[in-house]
């Protein structure tokens, strides 16, 4: 199950590069510390409402991951901004 996940964020990965070389830093920045906000608040708004949607919805948080390449993308550009 693990390997799928190395290729597809390692695919993944390599596009979000070329959007931060091509469209900049801070846009990547941005769109992944959207995407996380956005899973996070999926995750609040189905255990707040656990008696009406089933709480395996909360699988599907890291759906938002491919808005901006999740945490790794975020902590990349995070730290390639810190540098400048």
């Amino acid at each position: 199950m693990g390997h799928w996940r190395i290729g597809l964020s390692d695919a993944y990965g390599n596009g979000a590069l070329l959007i931060l070389y091509r469209k900049g830093r801070r846009l990547v920045f941005a769109l992944s510390l959207i995407g996380l906000i956005l899973g996070a608040m999926w995750d609040v708004v189905v255990m707040a409402n656990w008696k009406v949607l089933p709480i395996r919805l909360a699988w599907l948080s890291p759906v938002f991951g491919f808005l901006g390449g999740g945490e790794s993308v975020a902590n990349m550009v995070r730290l390639t901004l810190s540098r400048r």
